[in-house]
């Protein structure tokens, strides 16, 4: 007896230390957004409104932890509309409500631990303090031990690497701008400052943290299940605005604040039409969790129909890395929907004929699309814009159809677009540093000062200097070299690894979702740099949340 509370105290006191740490760290992203965010008069209004009835959800959900679920399923629903830069007002609202949603699971968790602790100090209850000590242990074991020190160990490489900054000169501009200003022009700083590094490391721990608590929460399945589910959903209803916008039947222009940036092709709520072609890549595959719960065709084929819809605004939104990733993600969908039926999914029979019919239907799907389009959509936009007061960002027909086949025939053409100038010059400001990288988020930064040196690789690229590398492997080998590659491939391998092998064990049918999704991040990350828009770089991290909630124990 005395080794069992020689263990608890020393478990509580071990897990007290991290709770204290991610606490502090909780509460002082909370000061400094609080603090830095109301600097816009117009909106300030608007803003203080939107987040009081944020704060309002997150203290309800502390007091009845049974609608946690709910205010998940909201925060994913909501994702849609911050596809912005992480310097623009809508991805600093976005982190802070991660980090309200953050701090509210740390406060449930918190006081569920309470309660067990409590329950096993009570006096002669030495059999129920035992049964609490197990129940909690089993319920930490859940978190994937090598996931969360491969995840800490990517963080911790990353918080050191702003060792390469010059520290000296932040605390003077702390102290020459003062607590408020400080912060704010921190979170505003362009890419190619040294702030905007300092930004992107609180920004990853801030997502690692959500993804922690997240998973750490009694029914941690379910919870992933809804937020994951309010994410799609979210991602069709961006489609229906996109659309909407595009044909001008409303207008979200007001919401870009009148920018945009590729005129004539679908944006919806997306400061990028890029940025929302990544967004739905990475959303669609989690209409596998409507297609498992559907129990009548007439939901399946509507689960089916957004499955087009949303291939249809990938057309018109002309993301090539898009178009070439899509079809990936419909087999899958395909796959799921029929080995799903009469519970061949659980069992993992397949039959000969199931593969014919994936190879009807996933061409099928593309067919109907751009039949649609090109015999639908495009027909009814000379129509539209025929009106007087037409809005919407399309151009007519023919330069519309044009300028899609014109993307279309440069897709596998490595001569037609800049992402392989980008990528060299990626490598080159790699190499710099190798090993380590030269600091997390730093590319527009060492860009900048390697172009006005000719003998540096960089300068030798032939090109103009960007904000990002265009590419995720090249934009991870900058920020953390060999090393931080290593790490994430680590990650991601460990993750998808843990994932199909509990899938065959256990049957735990949102496994497959979260893998599509983490395969689909990597496949258009070819291409672009998923780390410049928080929102779609925090999805990644919850994908690996919820295989943190996977037992380790399951592989050998």
């Amino acid at each position: 007896m005395a080794e069992l509370s020689a263990r608890r105290s020393l478990g509580w006191a071990k897990n007290g230390v991290v709770d204290c740490l991610i606490l502090g760290f909780l509460l002082f992203n909370l000061v400094i957004r609080f603090g830095s965010i109301f600097n816009y008069p117009p909106y300030n209004g608007a803003i203080a409104g939107f987040l009081g009835a944020v704060v309002a959800a997150c203290v309800f959900a502390v007091f009845r932890p049974s609608y946690l679920k709910h205010l998940l399923f909201i925060f994913g629903f909501s994702f849609f509309l911050f596809g912005f830069g992480s310097i623009d007002i809508q991805s600093r609202i976005f982190e802070l409500l991660v980090t309200l949603v953050a701090t509210t699971l740390f406060v449930i968790n918190w006081r569920a631990g309470s309660r067990e602790q409590g329950a096993g100090s009570k006096e002669g209850g030495e059999q129920k303090a035992e049964k609490s000590e197990g129940e909690k242990i089993r319920r930490l074991a859940m978190l994937n031990r090598p996931l969360v020190t491969l995840i800490l160990c990517y963080v911790t490489l990353s918080l050191f690497s702003l060792l390469l900054l010059p520290v000296t000169q932040i605390f003077r501009d702390f102290w020459f701008f003062g607590f408020p200003d400080f912060f704010f022009y921190l979170f505003i700083g362009p890419p190619h400052s040294f702030y905007y590094s300092v930004a992107a490391v609180i920004r990853l721990m801030l997502f690692a943290v959500l993804a922690v608590e997240l998973s750490r929460c009694v029914n941690s399945d379910k919870l992933f299940k809804w937020l994951f589910f309010g994410i799609f959903l979210g991602a069709v209803l961006s489609a229906i605005i996109g659309l909407m916008d595009f044909y001008g039947l409303i207008s979200v222009v007001w919401y870009r604040m009148g920018k945009t940036e590729l005129p004539g092709v679908l944006h919806s709520t997306f400061l990028n039409s890029g940025w929302f072609a990544e967004f739905i890549l990475v959303s669609v595959p989690f209409v596998l969790i409507g297609m498992q719960a559907a129990r009548t065709y007439f939901v399946k084929i509507l689960l089916i129909t957004t499955l087009i819809l949303c291939e249809i605004a990938l057309i018109l939104c002309a993301a090539r890395a898009g178009w070439v990733s899509y079809p990936l993600i419909l087999v899958f969908c395909w796959v799921f929907f029929y080995l799903s039926r009469e519970g061949r999914l659980e069992s993992f029979h397949f039959k000969w004929r199931d593969v014919v019919k994936i190879a009807v239907s996933v061409p099928l799907t593309i067919v109907i699309s751009l039949v649609l389009v090109f015999y639908l959509l495009m027909p009814l936009l000379d129509s539209v814009r025929e009106r007087d007061n037409f809005k919407g960002i399309a151009k007519d027909r023919k330069s519309t159809t044009e300028f899609i086949k014109q993307e279309a025939s440069t897709v596998f053409s490595p001569y037609s677009s800049s992402r392989p100038m980008r990528w060299r010059q990626g490598f080159n400001i790699g190499m710099e540093s190798p090993l380590f990288g030269v600091g997390y988020e730093s590319y527009a930064r060492h860009a900048l000062i390697l172009s006005d040196l000719p003998s540096s690789g960089y300068a030798k690229v032939k090109g103009s200097n960007a904000q990002t590398s265009h590419g995720t492997i090249f934009q991870l080998f900058v920020n953390g070299g060999i090393v931080g590659v290593s790490l994430w491939l680590l990650m991601m391998g460990y993750g998808l690894i843990v994932l199909i092998v509990d899938l065959i064990k256990n049957k735990r049918l949102l496994n497959i979702p979260v893998a599509i999704s983490i395969i689909a991040f990597h496949a258009y990350g070819i291409f672009q740099s998923m780390q410049y828009i928080p929102m779609i770089w925090s999805m990644i991290f919850l994908c690996l949340g919820y295989a943190m909630t996977i037992d380790d124990r399951v592989l050998p």
